[in-house]
């Protein structure tokens, strides 16, 4: 594997953005190269940490025909978008994504931002990367708990729209796990399909694409109570299976269909350590009315009616805490 940050950005001169992590297993590839790198973890993606990318800018005295290249997961593009769609009143950027979070999701529909006194991604933008390498390669490298974090974005997917793609994550379980690259380059492909057909549909993120944000409600919520002791990928498989259950609960959903949503998670191993039952439903609530998805007194939440089908429905904040009591 071999990376030409040079190239990518054609005459411009590039200005590497990734966390120290990615830096030192990957650094070798910016020799040469201007690198500002960022401390990991979600409690980093704040105006602090931009604000440092800001400055370190001003000292390497980029100017407008510099190119941003975000080389990372998601934490770590979101913050280049957002740098690179304000800095100097903007900037070219491209990505390089390292986790399949980012390869499957982060890297595409041009959401960019950072998070503010607990609202996540509250404050940002919408710009398109001008280009994006993704190589599965990098997944070799990462961690066996992030790549089941992109397993959870995947599954997602699945559920909103596509059930063959459910089923063959279900069938090709082992293999997906062992990282036969044939099949990972796939269910990247097959995601990505999905979500760029929703994203041209509804690129500002106000109807079809909102599908997408399945089990992110309550997930981001458990994401923010936890401190980080969940990863973003546990939290939202957590928050799909309350989804399921409440779409169950409310007559939308087949027990059956519940059931074979439940299993796929257990027997990839994501979400057992994560115990929704440690929060109190108002702890939740409280969190959730951070969420930049509500509209007033309610927030707009994603049902399942099938695996593979989806839909979106305003929800009052007391009757989702009320599902929230009655489903744990």
């Amino acid at each position: 594997m071999f990376i030409n940050i040079k190239n990518m950005v054609g005459s411009n001169r590039p200005i590497v953005i990734t966390d120290d992590k990615v830096n030192s297993i990957y650094g070798h590839f910016f020799d040469g190269i201007d690198v500002i790198v960022l401390p990991q973890g979600e409690l980093n993606k704040n105006l602090d940490t931009i604000k440092y990318v800001y400055q370190r800018l001003i000292e390497l005295e980029a100017d407008r025909t510099c190119s941003l290249v975000g080389v990372g997961g998601g934490l770590v593009l979101d913050m280049t978008g957002f740098v690179a769609s304000t800095f100097m009143r903007g900037l070219s950027f491209g990505f390089v994504p390292t986790t399949l979070i980012a390869m499957a999701d982060a890297a595409y529909g041009g959401k960019n931002g950072v998070n503010f006194n607990g609202f996540k991604n509250i404050i940002g933008t919408f710009k398109e990367a001008e280009f994006v390498y993704s190589q599965p390669e990098f997944l070799k490298t990462l961690d066996e708990r992030e790549f089941k974090a992109g397993i959870v974005e995947i599954i997602k997917t699945a559920l909103v729209m596509d059930a063959d793609l459910f089923s063959f994550i279900e069938k090709e379980r082992d293999k997906i796990l062992n990282l036969e690259m044939e099949l990972i380059e796939h269910l990247i492909k097959r995601t990505l399909k999905i979500k760029t057909d929703l994203v041209k549909l509804d690129m500002f993120d106000n109807d079809e694409r909102r599908k997408l944000n399945l089990g992110h409600t309550v997930g981001h919520a458990l994401e923010y109570l936890s401190e980080g002791v969940l990863n973003h990928g546990e939290a939202v498989a957590e928050g799909i299976v309350f989804s399921a259950n409440a779409s169950v609960a409310l007559g939308y959903l087949k027990e059956e269909e519940l059931k074979r949503i439940e299993e796929l998670f257990w027997s990839y191993s994501i979400n057992k350590n994560v115990n929704i039952k440690k929060y109190s439903e108002k702890d939740i609530i409280d969190a959730i009315k951070k969420d930049k998805k509500r509209n007033d007194s309610s927030v707009n939440f994603v049902f399942i009616q099938n695996i593979g089908k989806s839909f979106i429905q305003a929800v009052p904040f007391g009757r989702l805490e009320e599902l929230l009591h009655d489903l744990y």
